[in-house]
């Protein structure tokens, strides 16, 4: 099965591995999401939510394979 898994320019079941149906799961789920940074105005009510972008927990993957 040549060509299912390139991993830096390398195919490689050309080394004789093989990922195992339902092995690579661990890509497809997204990682936790941090809470956003929260700025509270000492001379207004309230607060605002500092970034516009979301910022996710760092995630370990595990693969498995023949």
């Amino acid at each position: 099965m040549t060509g299912a898994c390139t991993i830096d320019g390398i195919d490689i079941a050309t080394l004789g591995v093989l990922i195992l149906r339902g092995g690579d799961n661990g890509f497809i789920s997204f990682p936790t999401r941090k809470d956003p940074t929260l700025i509270e105005w000492p001379d207004e009510d309230g607060f605002e939510i500092g970034s516009d972008a979301p910022v996710f927990e760092a995630k370990k993957v595990t693969v498995n394979y023949y």
